[in-house]
């Protein structure tokens, strides 16, 4: 399974540090990179105060071992030894380098006065929606 990344959506370090600790840089951060992070903490913060969508466990033998298979469970009573299981937030979605110049087809366009802000947009809502549909085998 491949992943799809976009190094625009993903800064480095050393970006991320300049940007937390530098205002003068934060203010001429990008509109997308302030939104994606903003959006990538609110999941996270929701995923922190979730409540555990299941249980896995493993019981003892009579020495106390413990059994090396987990079994799982939606209840979290249970004896021996168990572990919450959280749902894992949805990993942000990006458009590869090759949507580029779909980008800047939808920004020429534009009758706006700050075309890149839309048509990064657009450009990820129609890269979301041919990966969907892919995803789905063509099912709707």
């Amino acid at each position: 399974m491949a992943t799809i990344t976009n190094k625009k959506q993903y800064p480095s370090e050393q970006y991320l540090n300049e940007l937390i600790t530098n205002m003068e840089f934060a203010a001429r951060a990008p509109v997308e990179v302030v939104r994606a992070m903003a959006a990538e903490l609110q999941k996270r913060r929701k995923a922190d105060s979730a409540e555990p969508v299941a249980w896995r466990y493993r019981t003892t033998d009579i020495n106390g071992n413990p059994n090396p298979r987990w079994s799982f469970s939606e209840e979290p009573s249970l004896l021996g030894l168990y572990q919450p299981l959280y749902a894992d937030p949805q990993q942000p979605l990006s458009f590869p380098d090759a949507m580029e110049p779909t980008v800047e087809a939808i920004k020429r366009v534009l009758p706006t006065s700050n075309p890149d802000e839309y048509a990064v947009c657009i450009g990820a809502d129609m890269w979301n929606a041919c990966r969907t549909a892919m995803l789905n085998g063509g099912k709707s």
